[in-house]
């Protein structure tokens, strides 16, 4: 690990290491921009500062902490970060996260387990995904006790001001009735999804190079916010629809039209590598065609 923080590391994927408890003094890497950690289990974090300046990315997934003040620690010493996961994050001591925590103040994008990562850490956040423990049953209300259901008598304070897209996976009740409560209470949530078992419809979708006898170039930028965590991707057809070539990536913190960019940017490279000499590009991005088709006025 020391050799690793010597050469002054961004980016650092840890998984599995068959029993060998990881040292905590990887989290005083400076350095380091994006932490994923995977069947990890952490040496007590007691004597151990954490100083992550620049990390914007954290990732935990089946990493066992010798108490729930070290995972604490750990989040209290990321002041940058924007993006946080958690799957499986598990203690020796404390098996909750109550408490006392300073909001991470940064942090734009969080997907977590209930219980693992306190509430107020991620308060801050304007897209949540929430997910059950295996071993935890979300108790909202179903359509017998619908009778019995009481508004709280106050609005959390990460839905009432940051809040704008709330995802909870694997709930099991009565969707319009949690969903009534969020939509009272809460002026500013855009979009709530619950993921469901619904009826799907068929909708028919068809790619046609509109006539045309040239190969077709379509690319895509997407950003989770703007800005936001940033991807781009799109791929190379004939005039008859048939897959040629495609690529895809993932800049994280960026916004939309620098990814709106990069999508050409990279499509094109790939044209000249495959030494195509006749090709049509699409892009739904109308500002980036106008900068490449227009000129820059300076």
């Amino acid at each position: 690990m020391e050799a690793a923080k010597s050469r002054n590391l961004e980016e650092l994927d840890i998984s599995y290491l068959l029993g060998i408890p990881l040292a905590p003094t990887i989290f005083c890497c400076k350095t380091l921009v994006v932490l994923n950690l995977t069947g990890i289990s952490v040496a007590t974090m007691l004597h151990c500062s954490v100083d992550l300046p620049l990390l914007e990315f954290l990732s935990l997934s089946e990493v066992r902490f010798k108490g729930m003040e070290d995972l604490m620690k750990l989040l209290s010493g990321c002041p940058k970060l924007l993006d946080l996961r958690t799957r499986h994050v598990t203690a020796t001591t404390g098996i909750t996260t109550g408490g006392y925590f300073k909001p991470l103040s940064k942090l734009f994008y969080a997907d977590i387990c209930l219980f693992e990562v306190p509430v107020r850490a991620v308060s801050n956040v304007e897209h949540l995904v929430l997910r059950k423990l295996w071993w935890w049953n979300l108790n909202l209300p179903n359509s017998k006790d619908k009778e019995d259901w009481k508004y709280p008598d106050h609005v959390p304070e990460c839905v009432s001001s940051h809040l704008k897209i709330c995802k909870i996976n694997d709930y099991h009740a009565v969707e319009a009735d949690f969903r009534r409560c969020i939509e009272d209470y809460a002026q500013v949530l855009m979009k709530c999804f619950f993921k469901q078992n619904l009826n799907s419809t068929n909708r028919l979708v068809r790619w046609n190079a509109l006539d045309r006898t040239n190969m077709i170039l379509n690319v895509d930028g997407s950003s989770i916010g703007n800005p936001g965590i940033s991807g781009f991707g799109g791929l190379i057809r004939n005039s008859h629809g048939a897959w040629v070539r495609g690529f895809a990536g993932n800049i994280g913190f960026s916004n939309i039209l620098h990814v709106e960019l990069l999508a050409m940017y990279h499509g094109l490279n790939l044209v000249w590598e495959l030494d195509i000499k006749y090709m049509i590009c699409y892009s739904d991005s109308k500002t980036a065609i106008n900068l490449i088709e227009k000129p820059i006025n300076e």
